[in-house]
């Protein structure tokens, strides 16, 4: 069927089942309304190369989308066969199907592609540098133990003028490890370097990630890390008080779980609703004054609960008590917690209605939290919500009135990391810090401090000549012995590394003179050692003790009166 140009169609139809549908002219278009077209009311989809509808709505030129989310199914709409979503919020659809607030490719189940503008988690570089993870692109698998999808993102680093712009790829994790890479641009200020970080990453919640470097390239140095710092969750139940914060902490992640509501009471007409679960909320990085504390206070049922830390309070609410049955209606239910602010938050659950003989279910706390407590039958009180933060049971249908279940408490989180990654291997060309406060020297240094040289150039130091200037002094009755013989002296070796070797001749006048001459600190054994000696007038070996404070002193009351020696030995400073 044809229409003139600018002729109108079908209006109105209830249906149209067509095999081809062709439409032509310029300024005209496909044009789809949500109610009566007219102006102030754009379509909420249009296919045109005009930038107006026929009523004077601004749309935009070729394909134009209103009214997200926009849901494509593979066959009918159900559960599984959601596909692809494009969505300003989170949300799920009405057959189960999940979605991001972003865009979505794949079913559930299988690996999917999404991309989220603002995925606002934690991303915690150790204990000294937290994170945000902002524009994300997540790559998820199919296996069933993937905890975290592997993604490339963009994360805030630091804040101030100490803020650094990066860029994560991270494999995903399951319940272990993963492996990431991060490229960190130079901070704000331009008062450090730009740097790529190589390490693993954790997640503690399922949510916050904690990466651990291994090894960092800048400007020019490269550091090998020996191991990560340690990971703190406390967890508090009950009460209110304080959680002291370790010094050089300064950054965690805060959560609360508001108490849980109570059940409806039943009556003759039947159970109780069900009571209203608690709010979660959220600061993924959490200020903390590190030497300080933290407030905290968990709330009781029917309760909000906060956790304070330097500038922001975690808050969240509690819902509501779930309806009291009436000598002829069940109770309605509870609705679930609201109103946090904090950057992350989750709505409580709703309980269920009561039926005309049993109490509703109280709602399922969100994010980890407890599940609702399960309504009476006729003639039994309802049963209460389990920790942290689920609804109670409404009671059964009964004529004498039966209590709801009660509400179950609240809960708080915080998780921190202390401490900072030791420094195993740094090669540098001048002496720095690396980005978590560590210095390192110039040149190449391992843990513990062991200089690493060029194997085929190897240099020991050069020799300290006893009884020289600027050397240590022989002792009283001791000198060189002179007349061409190799002098008394000392130097430390590369190897092996951290030893002396002494060699030399020297004269002693009487028996009674036993003190040689004293080593400088940095020469002395950790505890006492042995060096030998050949005489020329007495016993073929001569046994000499270098003993910790430097001093070395004949061990052989036999000595003659006078006498040349022979010394040679290599000690360890490290025994």
């Amino acid at each position: 069927m044809n229409f003139p140009q600018g002729a109108w169609g079908f209006r109105n139809p209830s249906s149209i089942i067509t095999n081809t549908v062709i439409i032509e002219g310029n300024g005209e278009g496909l044009f789809i309304y949500n109610g009566v077209p007219g102006l102030d009311n754009p379509p909420i989809l249009s296919i045109t190369n005009s930038d107006v509808d026929p009523y004077g709505n601004t749309v935009t030129p070729s394909l134009s989308l209103a009214g997200l989310p926009e849901l494509i199914y593979s066959g009918p709409p159900a559960l599984g066969n959601l596909i692809a979503a494009i969505a300003g919020q989170a949300g799920n659809d009405d057959f189960g199907n999940s979605y991001p607030a972003g865009a979505q490719f794949g079913a559930s189940g299988q690996s999917q592609v999404q991309i989220i503008p603002n995925q606002n988690s934690a991303f915690n570089v150790t204990a000294a540098i937290a994170g945000v993870l902002q524009a994300v692109t997540a790559l998820t698998t199919n296996d069933v133990n993937e905890v975290l999808a592997g993604f490339l993102g963009s994360v805030l680093l630091g804040s101030g003028t100490s803020a650094k712009m990066s860029t994560v790829l991270s494999s995903p994790i399951g319940g272990g490890q993963g492996a990431a890479l991060i490229l960190e641009a130079q901070n704000d200020a331009e008062t450090d370097t730009a740097i790529i970080t190589f390490g693993v990453v954790t997640t503690p919640d399922s949510s916050t990630e904690i990466y651990t470097p291994i090894m960092t390239l800048s400007p020019y140095a490269l550091i090998v890390y020996g191991g990560g710092s340690g990971t703190t969750t406390i967890t508090k139940k009950s009460g209110s008080g304080t959680i002291p914060i370790p010094v050089g902490v300064t950054v965690g992640k805060g959560e609360s779980w508001a108490g849980g509501q109570k059940g409806g009471n039943g009556a003759l007409g039947g159970g109780g609703g069900g009571g209203g679960s608690g709010e979660y909320a959220a600061e993924p990085a959490l200020a903390l004054t590190g030497g300080g504390t933290a407030a905290y206070s968990v709330g009781v049922a029917g309760a909000a609960s906060t956790l304070t830390g330097s500038a922001v309070t975690v808050t969240a609410h509690p819902g509501t008590v779930g309806g009291n049955a009436t000598p002829t209606t069940p109770g309605t239910p509870g609705n679930g917690g609201t109103g946090s602010t904090n950057t992350n938050h989750t709505n409580g659950n709703p309980g269920t209605a009561g039926t005309t003989s049993t109490g509703g279910i109280g709602g399922t706390a969100p994010v980890g939290g407890g599940t609702g407590g399960t309504g009476g039958t006729s003639g039994h009180a309802g049963n209460s919500g389990n920790a942290p933060g689920a609804g109670g049971g409404g009671a059964g249908q009964s004529g004498a009135g039966l209590i709801g279940g009660s509400g179950a408490v609240g809960q708080v989180k915080l998780t921190y990391q202390n401490g900072v990654p030791p420094i195993l291997v740094s090669i540098a060309s001048a002496a720095g810090t690396d980005q978590f406060g560590t210095a390192y020297p110039a040149g190449a240094y391992f843990t513990p401090s062991i200089v690493a040289q060029d194997p085929v150039n190897i240099v020991p130091e050069t020799w300290h000549y006893v009884g020289t200037t600027g050397q240590p002094a022989f002792a009283t009755g001791w000198s060189n012995r002179g007349g061409g013989f190799v002098t008394l002296a000392f130097r430390k070796l590369v190897s092996p590394p951290n030893s002396v070797e002494i060699r030399g001749w020297c004269s002693v006048a009487a028996i009674a003179d036993t003190t040689v001459f004293t080593l400088p600190a940095a020469y002395r054994p950790a505890n006492s050692q042995v060096l030998l000696a050949w005489e020329t007038a007495g016993p073929a070996n001569t046994q000499f003790n270098i003993a910790s404070n430097g001093i070395v002193i004949n061990a052989n009351a036999n000595l003659p009166a006078a006498g040349n020696y022979f010394f040679y030995g290599v000690i360890s400073l490290d025994q």
